[in-house]
Parts: structure tokens; sequence; C-alpha cells
């Protein structure tokens, strides 16, 4: 199954829904980390063709520099792709009324002659690795919870700890009473940042790493957040106010599309 993390799918090894449903969530990660343009993707698609009508496993679409890409996939699962498999899915392609790309899901085994229709039709032949989508989807999840140098606080600023020699980020985030320090100033967090012993810099925040973060808090995942006071509202040089804000509140205000929750 597929777990979606404020946008970014994260497959889970214990529970899986069949080979259709992970190919789909597999796109819809794709078109999310890609930036498709208007995709569409849907399962058990009646088109009319030519001669008749077919009913695909998948269809998706999207627009790539103003063409209307159109793609059908057909989902071979638990069997052997055989050579009928393929021309039968070749003929639902030529019948139709527009040109599509074709590809055929599977996660057993191909025979020789199947190979052989796939280089005459220009069918594209996957094997689905769950496995590897796995691995795929982690490192999607964190690339988000790892922002770089060039993402701009939306609308929140973070210290993180670098590494010494490399200045690379090491994931760990400036904590106060077991909370996220948040700043909505970049030239706060600086200043802060300036006051730290240790290696450490500034990042921004975006909205797909505060729903990320905001997923994973409702799971008891992650810390909670504390945001910082204004400059002007600070009392003392050594020492910083902020208060905590529970995630439920936080995922109201501060993440957009999420105010009639």
């Amino acid at each position: 199954m597929l777990q979606d993390e404020g946008g970014i799918h994260i497959f889970d090894l214990r529970k899986n829904p069949g080979l259709k449903a992970n190919v789909i969530s597999m796109y819809k990660s794709h078109f999310r980390s890609e930036g498709f343009y208007r995709p569409r993707i849907a399962e058990d698609v009646t088109i009319s063709g030519k001669l008749k009508e077919h009913t695909v496993d998948i269809y998706f679409e999207f627009i790539q520099m103003n063409n209307l890409e159109r793609t059908v996939i057909k989902v071979i699962e638990g069997t052997k792709v055989t050579e009928n498999d393929m021309w039968e899915f070749a003929n639902v392609l030529k019948d139709l009324h527009f040109f599509a790309k074709g590809i055929i899901y599977y996660d057993d085994r191909v025979s020789s002659g199947a190979k052989k229709v796939a280089e005459l039709t220009h069918i594209d032949l996957k094997k689905f690795d769950l496995l590897d989508e796995v691995r795929k989807s982690a490192l999607s999840a964190i690339k988000v919870m790892l922002p770089d140098e060039e993402v701009i606080g939306d609308p929140f600023w973070v210290v993180m700890e670098t590494e010494q020699d490399s200045d690379k980020n090491t994931g760990n985030y400036e904590m106060v009473n077991d909370s996220i320090l948040l700043f909505l100033s970049k030239k706060q967090a600086i200043n802060y940042c300036s006051k730290i012993q240790n290696s450490a810099k500034v990042f921004g925040i975006s909205q797909n790493h505060l729903k990320v973060l905001v997923s994973l808090q409702e799971k008891g995942m992650c810390p909670g957040f504390s945001i910082v006071f204004p400059e002007f509202e600070q009392v003392q040089e050594k020492s910083i106010l902020y208060y905590q804000i529970p995630y439920k509140r936080f995922k109201k205000i501060y993440l957009r599309g999420n105010n009639n929750e």
C-alpha cells in the first residue's frame, strides 16, 4: 500500500494492494514530484475505438510543450506475459482514434515471443519491482525532509546541523523542548545560528516540507513545532522566546489548502 505523506508516496511492504494500484500510485507520485502539467490518471477506462470500445487498465495524460501526451497501460499480474498478450494490446492501441504510448507492466516473466512483439510494435515492457519503488519513494521522502540552501522558506526557516567537513545537511533540526524551532524571519534565524557553537546553517522550509512533517507528526513519527517570537518581542539577547503550537492548529493556519479541515 502507498502512504501519502503530504504528496509523497511511501510504499508499505506489509500491505500490497496489487500491481495495478501500485502502478497508479507510482505515477501519481511522479506527477507531483516532477511537475507534470494538468496530469490525469484513471483505471478501468472505456475508450471508443474505430471498430469497438476498449476497456484499458490504466490511462493517463498530461500536457507537454502544448501537446496532449497520452499513455495506455496494461497490467499483467502473477503470470507470464505471452505473445498473444502483446498482439492483443497492440491491436487495442491501433484501433484508438488517437496516438497513445503503450506500456505493459508485469511482475512475473516474459516469453521470448512477447519481447519480439514488443520491439515490433514499440510497446514498452516494464517489470514492476516493489522493492525498487520502496527505495525510490524513500529517497524522494528524504529529499523533501532535507532542504537544501536553494529552498525558500514558505513561511518558515529552520536551523539545521551540518557536517563540519562538507557542510552537508545532517537532517538534525535545532530543537527546543523536543520540538522543531521555526523562524518566520530568515535574518532572525541567521542571527540565532551564528550563536550556535556546533556546525549549522539556515534552511528554508517549503509547503511540501511542512506537509511531510505534519503528516509524520500526526502518526507520532516527528517532533512538534515551536514558533519563535519576532526579534522585537525577544527580551534577553542570550535566550529566545517561542511558543509551542499543536499540529492540528498548525495545519489549519500554515498549510495552504487545509483551512477548512
